[in-house]
């Protein structure tokens, strides 16, 4: 009876978490479709960690490799504010914590400047190679010594560039586009567009018919 008994208690947290899970998942896929399919899950106020890591944007990761999504809430650690090695703890016990709040969504957490009112956790079931913009940069376009602003797939990146951390991985690849191929821009001073891409159906699909 005893056994019965556990196994009944043991299946039903089980239950719950799945539940629990879904609903998660849910909320976050909806909320992440009313954006922009370029834009950031930053967008709104709320900001994503991605295997514990701080990512700017929806657009660093694939979706599909999700394995779980979780709200945060205190006291939690957002890990890669600035770079890989910066961490920041959000708690209601000032003793503990480098950056001190209570409910984000009243007492918004500034992370390089944007506040966030709330965090998704996000995982993958793999080891997870962050690279920043200035890392893109240095690996795929080391030439490039005039200005030079960022695209990723269809969209531009115009602030808070330093937060971007991307899955290496995802990245399926990049085009450098100077300024002097638009006619209406040749008269300007020279600059360049660095494109990434990322493996997106959208993108993934696009090759496969030009290898057609």
């Amino acid at each position: 009876m005893k056994k019965h008994l556990f196994l009944f208690c043991g299946l039903f947290v089980f239950i719950i978490g799945l539940s629990a899970q879904k609903q998660n998942r849910t909320e976050f896929l909806s909320f992440l479709s009313n954006q922009d399919p370029d834009g950031n899950i930053g967008m709104f106020n709320h900001a994503a960690m991605l295997n514990n890591m701080f990512v700017k944007g929806k657009v660093c990761f694939n979706l599909d490799s999700i394995s779980s999504i979780n709200f945060l809430t205190c006291p939690f650690v957002v890990k890669g504010v600035k770079n890989q090695q910066d961490v920041i703890v959000v708690t209601q016990n000032e003793t503990d914590s480098i950056i001190v709040t209570q409910d984000p969504r009243k007492h918004p957490v500034v992370i390089n400047g944007v506040e966030y009112t709330r965090f998704f956790s996000v995982s993958v079931d793999k080891e997870i190679t962050f690279v920043t913009l200035d890392e893109i940069k240095e690996l795929y376009f080391p030439d490039v010594k005039e200005p030079y602003i960022f695209m990723v797939n269809k969209s531009f990146l115009t602030d808070d560039l330093q937060s971007y951390k991307f899955d290496k991985d995802f990245i399926f690849k990049t085009e450098l586009v100077k300024s002097g191929e638009f006619e209406n821009l040749k008269s300007n001073p020279p600059f360049s567009i660095l494109r990434i891409f990322t493996k997106t159906k959208e993108n993934l699909s696009m090759n496969i018919i030009r290898l057609r």
